[in-house]
């Protein structure tokens, strides 16, 4: 099952889809609660969620929008998007190569690269070999690999079943929220009804950063609280 979506830098919605595994098909990066289980989820990867799902909560992190998920309920290989691949390699010639020119042929090559040419259609007493000189480049070329992260870790904290605080952690990188899905009212973050953020029964809600959070609770309502922190 093939389900898209668009979803601004940040924003976050449900999407209703059936199976075992998932994968972002189009899109560069999101993070999805599926289950109660959170993932990162960079576009290309299948993730075998262990057991079958209906529908999921995802947050866009990145500013392509137009995003494309596939749901399977049986395993499957992610292919390979040919227009996307980026390829560095040199080209080796053994035993040489032969090149033919009808009349005269433009050729130009950056300074960086060397071309050694020979004449054989002349005698032999008129042998002539000529090779240009190479210069050396003004800028080297470095290979960049990407940082990587610290290791993180998922944290299950106490379910919440009344007003209070969610204090602050400057190593969190997400705080994650799920109401559950028989409360019998919509729980707020901010501390009011009516401002901040609601989050209706069954929903949750995915928080990017350290910050500390005002949460309401209505009587006999429960807030399910976890957290990926480095």
């Amino acid at each position: 099952m093939i389900t898209e979506i668009r979803l601004r830098n940040g924003q976050q919605s449900e999407v209703k889809a059936t199976g075992r595994y998932l994968m972002l098909k189009e899109g560069a990066l999101v993070t999805a609660v599926v289950n109660g289980k959170p993932l990162v989820m960079p576009r290309g990867y299948v993730f075998d969620l262990e057991e079958e799902f209906t529908q999921f909560t995802i947050t866009n992190l990145s500013d392509v929008e137009s995003l494309e998920f596939l749901a399977s309920p049986i395993p499957f290989n992610a292919g390979v998007d040919g227009s996307k691949l980026d390829i560095n390699a040199d080209l080796q010639i053994k035993d040489g190569l032969s090149v033919n020119f009808i009349g005269r042929q433009p050729v130009s090559l950056p300074d960086s690269q060397k071309v050694k040419a020979e004449i054989t259609n002349l005698p032999p007493v008129m042998a002539v070999e000529v090779q240009n000189q190479q210069k050396n480049p003004d800028v080297q070329k470095v290979h960049v690999v990407q940082q990587s992260e610290p290791n993180l870790k998922f944290v299950a904290h106490d379910t919440m079943t009344a007003t209070g605080k969610i204090t602050g952690n400057a190593k969190r990188k997400e705080l994650i929220l799920k109401a559950d899905a028989g409360n019998q009212a919509s729980i707020w973050l901010g501390g009011f009804v009516g401002r901040g953020f609601e989050i209706e029964p069954a929903s949750g809600f995915i928080l990017s950063n350290g910050a500390e959070v005002e949460v309401l609770i209505p009587t006999n309502c429960k807030l399910y609280v976890s957290e990926v922190t480095a």
